[in-house]
Order: C-alpha cells, then sequence, then structure tokens
C-alpha cells in the first residue's frame, strides 16, 4: 500500500519566512514505489521536486530517469535534477547530462568534481532551457566552483558525501557562507536555509531540504544583471576573484547597442583591421590584433614593421584607457 508523505510543515513555514528562500523535496528520500506520490505532494504544495540520479557501478540507483520523464510529462514540479557520479564513473556523466537534457526540466546540478568543461557543459544545460548549477562536496574547495560563476546560476553545497546516508556535517555549511558574497545583487539572489541534519528521516518521509538534503544552497543571478557585491569575508584569501568582480561590472555597464555595432563592424570577414594604443593599451591592442587573427580576419599592429598601409576600406582599432 502507498503511504502519503507527510511534509513537516514547521520546516516549510521556517523557510518561507526568509526572503528569496526556496523549498525541495527529496523524492529520492521516499520507498520507491512512493516516489511519484511523493512528487505530487510536493508539487501540491508548491515546493520544488528535488531527484537524486546517483550511478554507481555503471547502474543508476537514484532516481529512475523514466519517473523523471514522467513527472515532466504531466507537469509535476519544477524539477530539480541533481547528477551524482559515485567511484570512477565519470565517463558516464557527459551521457547523463544529454540524456536529462532531453526533458524539459528547470535544473540540472553536476559534480564539479567530474567535469573538465564546466562553461561547455553549462552552456549545453542552459540550451536546454534548464538552469545550470554545480554541486561541491564536502572536501571540495568552493573556489573550485566559484571560478565557473560567470557560467552557472548556483553552487550546491553538500554536508555529506553524495549518494551516502552518513550523518550531515553542518559546519561545511560556512562554505555557503564564503561563496554568498561573490553572487551579484538580484532579488533571486539568495542562499538558502541550511538543510537537514541527515539525508532522509526513519519513517522515510521526503526530506525537505533546500533543495538538495544534507546540503546548503547558494544562488545567483546571471552576470550582466546587475553590480556585482564588493564585500567578502576575506578578500585577500582569493584576490583572482576580484579579476572575475571586475569583469562582472564591466560587462554590467556595457552600452549593448555600441557592443552590437562593434560585432557588425567586425563581421565582414574580408576586411583588413589594424590595431593601435600606447603603454598598456598598447599591450591590449597586441592582444585584440592576435584576437581577431584566431578569428580569421587579416590583422596588423601600427607601428610593426610587418603593418603594410592603412587604406579607406580597412578598420583602425584604436584602444585607450
Amino acid at each position: 500500500m502507498t503511504v502519503r508523505p507527510i511534509l513537516s510543515k514547521a520546516l516549510m513555514d521556517a523557510v518561507a519566512g526568509r526572503p528569496g528562500g526556496t523549498l525541495a523535496a527529496s523524492i529520492y528520500a521516499a520507498p520507491e514505489a512512493d516516489r511519484r506520490e511523493a512528487a505530487v505532494v510536493a508539487a501540491q504544495a508548491g515546493l520544488w521536486v528535488h531527484a537524486d540520479v546517483i550511478v554507481t557501478d555503471g547502474v543508476n540507483r537514484g532516481v529512475d530517469v523514466d519517473l523523471i520523464r514522467d513527472l515532466a510529462a504531466h507537469q509535476i514540479g519544477p524539477l530539480d535534477i541533481h547528477l551524482i557520479i559515485e567511484g570512477s564513473h565519470a565517463d558516464r556523466l557527459p551521457e547523463l547530462i544529454e540524456e536529462i537534457c532531453g526533458i524539459p526540466v528547470s535544473r540540472i546540478t553536476v559534480p564539479v568534481e567530474a567535469i573538465t568543461d564546466v562553461p561547455a557543459v553549462a552552456e549545453r544545460i542552459r540550451t536546454s532551457g534548464a538552469a545550470p548549477w554545480l554541486a561541491i562536496g564536502p572536501a571540495t574547495d568552493p573556489g573550485n566552483a566559484l571560478i565557473h560563476r560567470a557560467h552557472i546560476d548556483g553552487v550546491l553545497v553538500m554536508l555529506i558525501q553524495p549518494g551516502t546516508t552518513s550523518q550531515a556535517d553542518e559546519t561545511i555549511s560556512r562554505k555557503a557562507e564564503a561563496i554568498a558574497p561573490h553572487r551579484t545583487r538580484s532579488s533571486e539572489s539568495t542562499v538558502a536555509s541550511t538543510a537537514a541534519t541527515s539525508r532522509r528521516t526513519s519513517t522515510r518521509e521526503p526530506a525537505t531540504s533546500s533543495p538538495d538534503e544534507g546540503c546548503s544552497t547558494t544562488r545567483r543571478s546571471r552576470p550582466g544583471r546587475s553590480k556585482p557585491v564588493d564585500a567578502r569575508p576575506d578578500p585577500l584569501s582569493r584576490p583572482w576573484l576580484e579579476v572575475g568582480d571586475e569583469v562582472a561590472e564591466l560587462l554590467a555597464n556595457l552600452d549593448s547597442a555600441a557592443f552590437d555595432a562593434a560585432v557588425e563592424a567586425l563581421r565582414p570577414a574580408g576586411r583588413r583591421w589594424f590595431t593601435t594604443g600606447r603603454g598598456r593599451s598598447g599591450l591590449i591592442a597586441q592582444m585584440t590584433a592576435m584576437r581577431l587573427m584566431h578569428l580569421g580576419r587579416t590583422v596588423h599592429v601600427l607601428g610593426e614593421a610587418t603593418a603594410t598601409s592603412v587604406q579607406s576600406a580597412d578598420g583602425l582599432l584604436v584602444i585607450s584607457a
């Protein structure tokens, strides 16, 4: 007999009281036969439906992908899919990502430890219509995820080893606090509540953590929507992140019309280009010339011995700080 899952009203009320907080029910925490019913209950309560797809020894021992397809087909959600690869099976991840990208879900979270090309994976997930997130294990430095923040929408901080039922180490939630200052300001940028202390309850009721049991989450908006937050707990601990903030601020202040005009000017493949600048701007001019060369353009740096004369049909790019 299927037992209708019972949600924790106290936990739901606590998260509802946090501005921007979100709550998800893990259907993996329910017995396999009850997972669809658990998803229905969660969706009816206005929660996200969180599904762990766990690959061990080449076999998925988590939520069945066919169930995810069924939930998506009946618009039961939003669906939050967490892909977990155990052991030496990282080679299965690309295939699994492709399979999930073929299902209309809202969010796909992948383990940063198993990915070699985060920008490409994030773009693939985004083109499927889902939001790309990264998950970091208990032993992983949050900086491993932060360096990719321009490509992802959020970071899932696991308080337990993914796929296990061990007791959560809530001290690891401090990683979420370290990540939070690097998000951009936005109405949807928030640090969600710390999750429950164990992966599942003894009665097998679905956990109601946000969005993963045994984890903390940090959500951020896409770069360029608003000015980045400058404050951080220790600005000297990872100074290279300052570069990312400066780039994000620059992108946020770009004139989109001027940018589009520059793209159109550079589009004709047969046009010759010349770059020039003095001092540091000169170095940028040389770098720009190299990038244009990589794009297949004919380009010269003014003043170099091999540079030809500039003609009326040519493009001249002068760089000045």
